[in-house]
């Protein structure tokens, strides 16, 4: 053994290195869950983007739906909150060639799922739906 050299390979080391920082993070990420902001994009089978739908989550979240294609036809987000016997809808928005987008405000409240749905209001029917929660 060399003076100064150390007990472990140099291999060893970087696998030591790689799970003491895997261990770092998930101690890290290990806290309680919180919301954050969520993004739903609409897409036809051409993969042409159609409209998007946010959620920004703050004190009073704040929901927008854009529609991206301003080519005479609309996009409708709704926000649902999942319940039984039935889902309950909470919030529509609808955004057509205007300029800009169209957003609304809505509390939503922590025990709850809830579902952001986008709609485009064109000659085929194309959704899509993501789940959120406080």
């Amino acid at each position: 053994m060399r003076k100064g050299s150390l007990l472990f390979s140099k291999s060893t080391k970087r696998a030591l290195a790689v799970c003491a920082a895997l261990t770092v993070s998930f101690i890290g990420s290990a806290g309680p869950a919180q919301a954050a902001n969520a993004y739903l994009l609409l897409d036809d089978r051409d993969g042409r983007q159609l409209g998007a739908m946010t959620h920004y989550d703050a004190e009073t979240d704040t929901f927008k739906v854009c529609d991206t294609q301003r080519e005479g036809r609309s996009v409708t987000g709704t926000l649902w909150r999942s319940g039984s016997p039935k889902n309950v809808l909470l919030l529509t928005i609808t955004d057509d060639d205007d300029a800009g987008c169209n957003s609304k405000r809505y509390n939503i409240r922590s025990g709850y799922a809830y579902y952001l749905q986008l709609s485009y209001n064109g000659s085929t029917q194309i959704f899509k739906n993501i789940r959120i929660w406080e």
